[in-house]
């Protein structure tokens, strides 16, 4: 190629192109748990396209028994335009009793800027004659009126007696949405457990339970009491993220909470300080007295909740003027346990919760 005189100028137009990364890959939990006979338990890989450019995924590496590919979505090795992702589900079974294992999933992507993305993760099972199926358990939906607080009974659950297994401590671990809730202190069970809760961060808490006698099987176990906030949500999960007891494997069934915004009430009875109100003054074995303040001449209805969700009985369902009232019904149809009972007056809504012994 001949340029001409050694001082002629010469421009060239030049165009280049970076080639970067443009993948994240992140997985749920690297924890698969401590696993009782029979049981399995999953963590999730998300991998998302980020980029601008269309990128290809392999195959995930390293995985071996007893972890498993669950699912992917879509299957592995497959090509990923800009925002899409995949969803790969890992599985830890159960294999044999007194077991540790830990492995590294390792995840590729292919072609120019290619990465490696490295998952540790282990799990874990009992010991040969580790009492298991204790499950710690949360209401189904407590509701609550934004502003007040609301009570959240614990119950402690098991398919066999308890005796034996001489449980004086209990550590739960819990999380909620905290533009909605905020768990502050934890009353007394049935059984006599006591307890205590602190924040690690908003909206997660580590609940520590004591007792000075050996822990059965209750309802409740114990009560927690939150804040409840005016949200851009309405509910939130209450999550038993783990539950941890010495010499034993214990899960979570989590719950919720429904939190209705007080929107309705007057300026005259907001400058009173006077709201809705449920009292319960006296339960027996076949009977509840109880006392309800009404503020809005709407709907109100007086309802009897299980811990699973379940209304169990509506003592009240009336249209009534604005005022006191004191009512008593018949609970002889009730099993033994804690009930939630729920006031709405309106859009108003109090809770309680109470105990029927027999």
């Amino acid at each position: 190629m001949s340029l001409g005189p050694c001082l002629d100028a010469l421009t060239l137009n030049l165009s280049a192109q970076v080639l970067a990364s443009g993948r994240t890959a992140f997985i749920t939990g690297s924890n698969f748990g401590t696993l009782a006979p029979t049981q399995s338990s999953s963590q999730t890989i998300r991998i998302y396209n980020t980029g601008g450019d269309t990128i290809d995924v392999a195959a995930l590496d390293g995985i071996t028994a007893p972890f498993r590919l669950l699912s992917s979505t879509p299957q592995l090795p497959a090509r990923l335009a800009p925002r899409d992702s995949a969803i790969i589900i890992i599985a830890y079974d159960f294999a044999d009793y007194n077991r540790r294992d830990t492995i590294n999933i390792v995840s590729r992507s292919m072609g120019p800027c290619a990465d490696t993305a490295r998952f540790q993760v282990r799990g874990a099972t009992v010991a040969r004659g580790t009492i298991t199926g204790i499950v710690v358990t949360a209401p189904a939906n407590v509701v609550g009126t934004a502003g007040a607080n609301v009570a959240i009974p614990l119950s402690l659950e098991s398919l066999q007696p308890l005796d034996s297994a001489n449980i004086t401590q209990i550590t739960v671990d819990v999380s909620y949405n905290p533009t909605l809730l905020k768990a502050f202190t934890v009353l007394q069970g049935a059984g006599g457990a006591q307890g205590t809760i602190v924040e690690s961060q908003p909206g997660k808490a580590r609940i520590l339970i004591s007792s000075s006698t050996s822990i059965v099987a209750s309802q409740p176990l114990v009560v927690v009491q939150a804040r409840t906030y005016v949200s851009n949500v309405t509910s939130t999960p209450f999550v038993i993220d783990s539950v941890t007891i010495p010499g034993v494997s214990a899960t979570g069934r989590n719950g919720s909470v429904t939190v209705i915004a007080d929107c309705v009430i007057s300026a005259e009875l907001t400058a009173l300080g006077q709201s809705v109100a449920l009292r319960v003054d006296h339960i027996e074995p076949s009977r509840i007295e109880a006392q309800i303040t009404t503020i809005t001449d709407e709907s109100t209805t007086l309802s009897i909740y299980d811990l699973a969700g379940q209304c169990v009985m509506t003592p009240l369902s009336a249209t009534l003027p604005v005022g006191s009232y004191h009512l008593t019904f018949d609970t002889r149809s009730l099993s033994s346990g804690a009930f939630v009972l729920v006031l709405r007056n309106g859009r108003q809504v109090q809770s309680e919760v109470v105990y029927l012994y027999r």
